[in-house]
């Protein structure tokens, strides 16, 4: 039985996802989504993004954390550097999401941080890439970490849990203009 994930704001807007299945290691890592070849941005005076070439070894790495989800990707990061490196890679304009995997982290709270970020992404549509965590994360300096509250069914059972998402101060006027446009549900 597949397990769907929804936000519980009532929106609707961002719809509903299937709940990818992980298998990563006990090691800190990052789950990234990399848009298709096809609708990948270049910023102006930059060279256009080139498709993917990673070496054999880590594909096949990645593979075994990831499976055959597609458009998904692991790589291991040291724990001191998760949140540094997931807030750069949110930056980047040819990832869709960045999902931070924390050392010893359940697999299904990672692969609800994928479904939360696949929902944030459909509502809030291209732009940079959303960065979220299974857990709380440590947000480090000049970032913030905002919970939302994702619904998951899994066949009659249901629950609902609390997935983060890591927002760079930065970034905090983009972010609340997009949710003062957003429908709230009574």
């Amino acid at each position: 039985m597949t397990r769907m994930a929804r936000l519980v704001d009532g929106s609707g807007q961002g719809g509903e996802v299937a709940v990818v299945s992980l298998s990563p290691p006990d090691e800190a890592g990052l789950v990234v989504r990399r848009r298709p070849l096809e609708r990948r941005l270049s910023r102006p005076g930059r060279p256009p993004v080139r498709g993917p070439g990673r070496p054999p070894v880590l594909a096949a790495r990645s593979a075994l954390v990831v499976g055959d989800a597609e458009g998904l990707e692991f790589f291991e990061v040291r724990q001191t550097e998760l949140t540094r490196v997931a807030a750069s890679m949110g930056r980047m304009s040819h990832l869709l999401s960045v999902v931070m995997h924390p050392a010893g982290a359940s697999p299904g709270r990672t692969a609800l941080a994928v479904a939360l970020a696949d929902l944030l992404r459909a509502e809030r549509g291209a732009g940079f890439p959303v960065v979220t965590c299974g857990v709380r994360p440590l947000a480090g300096a000049r970032r913030s970490a905002v919970p939302h509250a994702v619904r998951v069914a899994d066949g009659t059972a249901m629950r609902e849990v609390i997935v983060w998402e890591v927002v760079a101060w930065d970034d905090l006027p983009t972010w609340l203009g997009a949710l003062s446009v957003r429908r709230i549900a009574a």
